[in-house]
């Protein structure tokens, strides 16, 4: 018997584009890189879908990004909007990452 790899990262980018964390995270336990699980992780965050942001930031082992979600939750939970949260969880543009010429 063999073991074939069968790459799950063009199901995964579907699914996140439709926004369908749900089955996206059950493809990316099928088998995707370190790199597919972060753009889920960050592409749930961004859409408050904390649940599937909490397990693939644990898949990666972020700490950071955990600690993000869990503060969201609390402010949640304690009445404050989303959208003061949804600024802390913005990823900067590529042309800021940029140096200065």
């Amino acid at each position: 018997m063999q073991t074939i790899d069968v790459p799950q990262g063009a199901s995964l980018y579907r699914y996140v584009e439709r926004k369908d964390f749900e089955r996206a995270y059950r493809v990316a336990c099928l088998g995707v890189t370190e790199s597919d699980w972060r753009l889920l992780a960050m592409e749930a965050l961004e859409e408050m879908n904390l649940p599937i942001a909490r397990k693939a930031f644990i898949r990666v082992r972020d700490m950071r990004y955990i600690d993000l979600v869990n503060a969201i939750e609390a402010g949640q939970k304690a009445g404050q909007h989303t959208d003061i949260f949804r600024a802390q969880v913005r990823r900067p543009s590529p042309i800021s990452e940029q140096s200065p010429p």
